[in-house]
């Protein structure tokens, strides 16, 4: 399908390409297609993004409740999760204004 033969002995395949088809013919259709999967993307972007934040905040309290300076924190992180020291900072920051 992707060098623009299909397989047509696989019905899957077929059928993925029948619709593919049907879709590319009706540019209204192909348009909101379009704009459903940028949105898609968008989300599972958010939701990388989310889960990221949870982790290194996580990682975060776990070092601070082993007693590791401030400073070691960040550094920690930055290494860690591969953020410049100001990511890593902002991060710091970010657990200390939801923790308050």
């Amino acid at each position: 399908m992707i060098r623009g033969t299909v397989d047509t002995k696989d019905k899957f395949i077929a059928a993925v390409d029948a619709e593919v088809q049907e879709i590319r013919a009706d540019k209204k259709r192909e348009a909101k297609f379009m704009k459903e999967q940028i949105e898609l993307r968008r989300q599972l972007r958010k939701s990388e993004e989310a889960g990221r934040d949870k982790t290194v905040l996580n990682m975060i309290k776990s070092l601070e409740s082993q007693g590791m300076p401030k400073a070691q924190v960040v550094k920690t992180i930055a290494i860690a999760e591969s953020l410049s020291a100001e990511e890593a900072q902002k991060y710091y920051e970010q657990l200390l204004v939801t923790e308050q």
